[in-house]
């Protein structure tokens, strides 16, 4: 890849990857840069940041979709799973 598309920079690198899933028309397929990722990860003291929730919108409606939920999360406790639309959040309507 890096010589078919020479890049400057990590995040040329990741957008091009980016681009290239996208043309796959799959919601569910993406890559996340270590910066998007560190948002989501559960932090090197065992601590959970966040509730615990990967959602995309969902292209069709552009509803909030789970992805997935960590086990014994925040979400997984309040029984959030795979698959399910989010449209409230902490009483506001979001769709």
């Amino acid at each position: 890849m890096v010589e078919m598309f020479p890049l400057r920079s990590e995040d040329a690198a990741y957008s091009k990857v980016k681009g290239m899933l996208s043309t796959l028309g799959d919601p569910f397929t993406r890559i996340i840069s270590p910066k998007e990722y560190q948002s989501f990860r559960i932090g090197s003291d065992g601590n959970l940041q966040g509730v615990g929730l990967f959602i995309n919108v969902e292209p069709r409606t552009g509803h909030l979709v789970v992805l997935s939920c960590i086990q014994n999360s925040p979400a997984a406790r309040a029984g959030i799973h795979e698959g399910d639309e989010l449209i409230e959040i902490n009483g506001t309507n979001i769709n």
